[in-house]
């Protein structure tokens, strides 16, 4: 799929000879008053330094050393049911376009991933019942990934964005879901019985071969490289 040329007019070489018509300003007077009250960045920085924290909890948590994993369990969990909202989005996109666009081959993999996430969303809501939380609570961490998630989730849903550029949009998910995988890990070490530590261990190591399928595909999509899945249909 070629973008369509001699449509975007933003660039100002475009019309340069109006260019200095357009930063021809009068420059203001250097002993003009200060204009009165507070400036837009003392408003900004003010806001800052009084804001609340985003999220909260409830005092079902009785001890403080549940709050950190509770926390990431629960950031995981928001993203990974964003996750499985993006690779539908995603699949739909390549069902209507990947044979147009020299990604057909890549289906399998996107729905070996969509079909993982739903079991990592699946793992955590289990790992915060074992560590007596509440799955259906929206952590602090949750609100904030929600909000990572669903801008990726806007490029997928583009009708006009590429199924190359929808698989760039996944790669950040990627890359959030290894690190933040990890993070997790780290914390639910000693936290959590051995079962959930070794399933937990397993996503993880899913979700770093979710960051290469996905960069596999996006160099596919580049004409860089030509594998093709190992999956059938």
């Amino acid at each position: 799929m070629t973008t369509p040329t001699l449509l975007n007019r933003t660039g100002t070489r475009a019309a340069a000879d109006r260019i200095d018509e357009m930063t021809d300003v009068e420059d203001l007077p250097t002993d003009a008053p200060p204009a009165p009250g507070p400036t837009a960045e003392h408003i900004r920085l003010a806001s800052i330094e009084t804001a609340k924290p985003v999220g909260s909890y409830t005092d079902h948590y009785t001890t403080p050393a549940q709050v950190p994993l509770l926390d990431s369990l629960g950031g995981r969990l928001a993203f990974e049911r964003g996750g499985v909202r993006l690779y539908d989005a995603l699949l739909r996109k390549a069902e209507a376009v990947a044979h147009l666009q020299g990604l057909k081959d890549c289906i399998p993999d996107l729905e070996h991933i969509r079909e993982e996430e739903a079991e990592h969303a699946e793992l955590l809501q289990r790992t915060v019942i074992e560590v007596d939380g509440d799955p259906t609570m929206e952590t602090p961490d949750a609100d904030l990934e929600g909000v990572m998630s669903a801008g990726l989730l806007q490029v997928v849903l583009d009708p006009r964005t590429t199924l190359l550029q929808c698989l760039r949009a996944a790669v950040v998910a990627e890359l959030a879901d290894v690190e933040n995988w990890a993070s997790l890990v780290r914390k639910a070490t000693g936290a959590v019985s051995s079962e959930f530590e070794d399933e937990i261990q397993d996503a993880f190591l899913h979700e770093q071969e979710h960051l290469e399928l996905i960069r596999k595909w996006i160099q596919v999509g580049e004409g860089t490289a030509k594998p093709k899945s190992k999956r059938a249909r």
